[in-house]
């Protein structure tokens, strides 16, 4: 999520889901509105790691 306003509560909400329900939640934290802010390859090696997770989870 871009707007910071707009994002207040997501790590809350994500802490929620995973206590109550089990479901892995992955949140990408960057502006990309800000080109300084945003950093391509870091977005594709969480995204990554959070698919191998989810992949080891599953076995």
């Amino acid at each position: 999520m871009s707007c910071r306003p707009s994002s207040a509560g997501m790590i809350d909400l994500a802490e929620a889901i995973m206590r109550d329900k089990g479901i892995p939640v992955l949140i990408l934290q960057c502006d990309m509105n800000d080109p300084r802010a945003y950093s391509e390859g870091q977005i594709k090696t969480r995204m990554e790691g959070f698919i191998e997770f989810m992949e080891a989870k599953k076995k």
